[in-house]
């Protein structure tokens, strides 16, 4: 029972992180680019639910600042002739990368879950 519990919390935070993923890499008012910075997003972003589901606005700077680099790497390959991969289904869901300090303390890092 507690386990059925653990992994429903696991897949919906795991859409809600897909979603929020989705929403800032089609964000447009304004669109989020190299220049961007969180500090002047978040409070445009706070107002979607998108943001909103996953509660925790760390989560959401650190997804944020990973799409930054996202963008940056494709520039990157870009200027120097090489195509950028798409993350791959299985690392699509993949939140091994969360830093420490954004796992509830107290659960196994493994099960990733978060705040």
């Amino acid at each position: 029972m507690l386990k059925d519990l653990v992994e429903d919390y696991r897949q919906r935070h795991r859409r809600q992180v897909d979603r929020f993923k989705h929403f800032i890499k089609h964000f447009s008012a304004p669109p989020i680019d190299l220049q961007s910075h969180w500090e002047d997003f978040e409070p445009v972003l706070a107002r979607h639910r998108e943001f909103r589901e996953i509660g925790n606005g760390r989560i959401c700077k650190y997804y944020f600042d990973k799409y930054l680099k996202h963008l940056r790497k494709k520039i990157d390959n870009q200027e120097s002739g090489s195509e950028v991969e798409g993350p791959t289904h299985s690392s699509r869901h993949s939140q091994q990368s969360l830093p420490r300090s954004l796992i509830v303390q107290g659960h196994d890092q493994e099960e990733g879950e978060l705040t």
